[in-house]
């Protein structure tokens, strides 16, 4: 009976989060609206079906704490800069906009394209094969095996690039829009990866659900964006598993009832996160040793290049999280994320509830600096940070970081490439009228 109330509590709790942030119009919405589709809902399952002979008291009262210590961190940092970072209402000032909205748009199609280039460029260098050789290759050639320094630019390119189809759908420019789409398919079938999904149709579900004038006929279409979102996700992973990314695979219909069936079960994909979170709570410390904080050791090192400095970081967390809970496959060097919870215990155990007052106090700066500037530019950081925002949920700590810390350096190089042309173009213009 515990389990239960503890289930409930918690699933209200995430639910506070996800009320919180639909009224500010927070972008941290995805990421209390992910833990609740991927734990607070299965967690109800799980205490309802496994009442009698499963314990789920510890992993309940400790998420529960660190939800609650995101929440009001996250209130509390957000009232508390409300009228500070003025120097941001330089970036948003209506009479002189920085960046229109046509060009907000074309720049990140510009990045889109440029992403998928050099991903298929790794690719290529890698294995040798062709972009329209990838889709009969194994998956984990392509996705995994033999990649250079090309992926990583890649990725933070097409992240940031996907921003374009949600500016496209906004501002109705329908040609970006399809080929945004179709880029998205082909490299996500193409490759096998999952990722790429993200942030493409992550902002769009955010923009449906949360932000702008919200009405009944927008959230509909919030909701269906997020089951196909969800299905989407499955359905490429049910593909790899099947060993067929072809176009005969996505029209075969025994590959959508497997999907669909993996779906209702709740115990694989991204519902099965919340295993290796009861499993490390219950483990940890009494048969593995917990982290000691080297996620976000980690976190607090990733501005120094491991190829400047060779074994300054730690090894990443959640190998040694995937050897611990697949101690048949140890060795690997696959990862395990345990959502955001089952990393904080992993490392710090009961103490790591209050890692999540770090969490809100960073929603809360987040939400100032993208509400303190122009909309165009505030769609262009839509991709990385809904990006971050699932990745984050789901326990996938420095990865997730990754995409707000790049994506920042590269959308602001190029705003400032971007104002110096236009200055270097305007004055060439002045130049040219003078002389006339």
């Amino acid at each position: 009976m515990l389990n239960l109330l503890l289930a409930i509590l918690n699933f209200l709790v995430l639910l506070l989060g996800v009320y919180w942030s639909f009224r500010k119009k927070s972008f941290s919405f995805l990421f209390y609206l992910a833990l609740t589709v991927i734990y607070g809902i299965p967690g109800l399952v799980d205490a309802f079906a496994y009442n009698s002979y499963r314990d789920y008291t510890q992993a309940f009262l400790f998420s529960i704490g660190f939800t609650l210590c995101v929440v009001i961190a996250h209130i509390l940092s957000g009232r508390l800069l409300h009228n500070k970072m003025k120097f941001l209402n330089k970036f948003n000032n209506p009479d002189k906009p920085f960046l229109g909205t046509r060009e907000a748009t074309q720049i990140s199609f510009a990045l889109l394209l440029a992403g998928t280039f050099f991903l298929f460029l790794d690719v290529y260098v890698g294995t040798g094969l062709l972009p329209y050789e990838v889709f009969a290759a194994d998956w984990h050639v392509v996705g995994f095996s033999n990649r250079t320094f090309l992926h990583s630019i890649g990725v933070i390119l097409f992240t940031v690039g996907s921003s374009a189809f949600i500016m496209a759908i906004i501002f109705k420019r329908w040609v970006i829009v399809l080929l945004s789409f179709l880029i998205c398919v082909y490299v996500t079938m193409g490759l096998g990866i999952r990722f790429f999904t993200a942030p493409m149709f992550a902002p769009v579900l955010l923009y449906y659900l949360a932000l702008g004038n919200v009405k009944p006929k927008k959230m509909l279409a919030g909701l269906l964006i997020g089951v196909l979102f969800t299905f989407g996700v499955f359905m490429v992973q049910t593909m790899r598993w099947e060993k067929d990314r072809t176009i005969n695979a996505l029209l075969d219909p025994l590959m959508y009832i497997k999907t669909y069936n993996r779906i209702v079960a709740m115990d694989s994909g991204e519902f099965s996160l919340r295993y290796v979170y009861y499993y490390l709570v219950n483990e940890i410390p009494e048969t593995h040793e917990p982290g000691d904080g080297s996620t976000y050791l980690r976190l607090f090192l990733m501005p120094i290049p491991s190829s400047v400095i060779p074994d300054i970081k730690p090894t990443d967390f959640t190998q040694t999280m995937y050897d611990y809970f697949y101690d048949w496959d140890r060795g690997r060097g696959g990862t395990a994320h345990p959502l955001l919870f089952g990393d904080a215990w992993a490392n710090f155990m009961w103490l790591g509830v209050f890692v999540g007052l770090f969490w809100g106090m960073l929603f809360g700066l987040l939400d100032r600096i993208l509400n303190g500037i122009q909309a165009s530019i505030r769609y262009m950081f839509m991709a990385p940070i809904t990006t971050f925002m699932f990745f984050l949920a789901r326990g996938a700590v420095y990865s997730s970081v990754t995409f707000i810390y790049y994506g920042f350096i590269l959308i602001t190089m190029t705003l400032f490439a971007y104002y110096v042309f236009k200055r270097l173009f305007n004055k060439g213009l002045h130049s040219n009228f003078a002389n006339r």
